[in-house]
């Protein structure tokens, strides 16, 4: 593959205050829909419906929609706002390009499949989700906590394996040297997420050492509220991959609650506490952290485990 290289910070303004968006109601990464890009002139698959822009992250959106909807390959970096291992995810139509390319990134250890579109209730939203709309092959890597910079050498490393690898791009390496802030936020990290993580090598990992898994609902945050649950000593929604068994509570709601949040020190009474669980095992990703609950809005996301072989029928869907 030949072609151009483009750079781009997803969301300037957000990065320039030290937030994800500029506002708490708006998402660069759930702007890349069909209502709002309907009118760019970009296509989409089911309508052309117009509609205005009421936010930077929508104007961003439609500044770069004309860009993306040409990309043949998108790698979206991202960081969370609770620590867990490097994943990637993937949504929509997966292909063998997808594995080809997680091969060159020797940090990922653990693949979100999200083959309905789940983490945008059901449409695509996002950026890498618009470019394989489009014909390309788009895929977000997860690098862990945003304070978090432990990984940032290797995540570096592996992105200039894939400019090599796919467009013959030779970059000089220059590994970034961490602060002594930097380590004490690394020692953060709780010791559940340590060991969920594989040791670092500059080799790629094999396909079969990748844990998978796909993405199956969001809670989300209604009229009663919502409070995390305690697992065995830790608070769910502490990192992302907390696993939840089935039947175990993952929080719980309030009847005749309010809607912001942390209820149980000012419920009513016991009865009026229900516990919200799933007949499933359950993988806590993107749990979000109490000042960014949103009434309407997911508070997390919930994922089952898969097999190789259970992997490759939903890459089969």
């Amino acid at each position: 593959m030949t072609g151009n290289l483009n750079l781009a910070i997803g969301n300037p303004e957000a990065v320039a205050t030290g937030h994800r968006s500029t506002g708490v109601n708006t998402d660069l990464n759930r702007s890349f829909s069909e209502k709002n890009l309907g009118g760019t002139g970009v296509s989409f698959r089911t309508s052309s419906s117009s509609s205005s822009a009421t936010s930077y992250e929508e104007e961003r959106a439609r500044f770069l929609a004309p860009i993306l909807s040409k990309t043949d390959l998108l790698i979206d970096i991202h960081a969370t706002n609770k620590p867990g291992p490097c994943f990637a995810r993937i949504a929509g139509n997966i292909a063998n390009e997808h594995y080809r390319i997680l091969n060159s990134f020797s940090c990922v250890t653990h693949v979100l499949l999200d083959p309905k579109y789940t983490l945008g209730g059901g449409q695509v939203v996002a950026t890498d989700e618009f470019v394989g709309m489009h014909g390309g092959i788009g895929i977000c890597i997860e690098t862990g906590q945003a304070l978090d910079l432990s990984r940032l050498n290797a995540i570096k490393n592996d992105i200039l394996t894939v400019l090599r690898d796919e467009i013959n791009l030779e970059l000089e390496e220059e590994n970034y040297c961490p602060s002594e802030v930097d380590v004490d936020i690394k020692h953060t990290i709780s010791t559940a997420v340590e060991k969920d993580q594989n040791t670092l090598s500059s080799s790629s990992p094999p396909r079969r050492s990748l844990k998978q898994f796909v993405l199956e609902e969001a809670i989300l945050l209604d009229e009663c509220g919502f409070d995390w649950a305690s697992i065995d000593g830790e608070i769910a929604g502490s990192y992302n991959f907390q696993l939840v068994s089935a039947g175990s509570p993952i929080g719980y709601c309030h009847l005749g609650g309010k809607d912001n949040g942390s209820y149980g020190e000012n419920s009513d009474s016991a009865s009026s506490v229900v516990p919200i669980s799933r007949p499933f095992d359950s993988y806590l990703l993107f749990p979000k952290i109490q000042k960014l609950f949103v009434h309407g809005k997911p508070v997390v996301w919930l994922a089952k485990s898969v097999s190789e072989a259970e992997q490759q029928s939903i890459a089969a869907q």
